[in-house]
């Protein structure tokens, strides 16, 4: 439909993802870098209004297993993440 384009981003870790760059040790516990922070965000929204229609986010690597990445999505009246 072309009132609701998608729109598709890679929100962090792009230069990482591109050199495939994967052993990067983290700091307190948290991945400062490397594959399992990269993140690409899928937009939707309407193009007349500009209002968000739906969103996710992937996260494909989250774990050396190839089975284990995971996502959230979001639409505007049912998020599946609370603040």
């Amino acid at each position: 439909n072309p009132t609701v384009p998608p729109t598709l981003h890679p929100t962090d870790s792009t230069h990482e993802y591109i050199e495939g760059r994967e052993e990067v040790p983290p700091v307190g516990g948290i991945a400062p870098g490397g594959l399992c922070t990269a993140l690409v965000l899928i937009g939707v929204y309407e193009r007349h209004s500009g209002c968000p229609v739906l969103g996710v986010i992937n996260e494909p690597f989250h774990r050396r297993d190839p089975n284990t990445g995971r996502y959230l999505r979001g639409e505007p009246h049912h998020p599946s993440l609370t603040p």
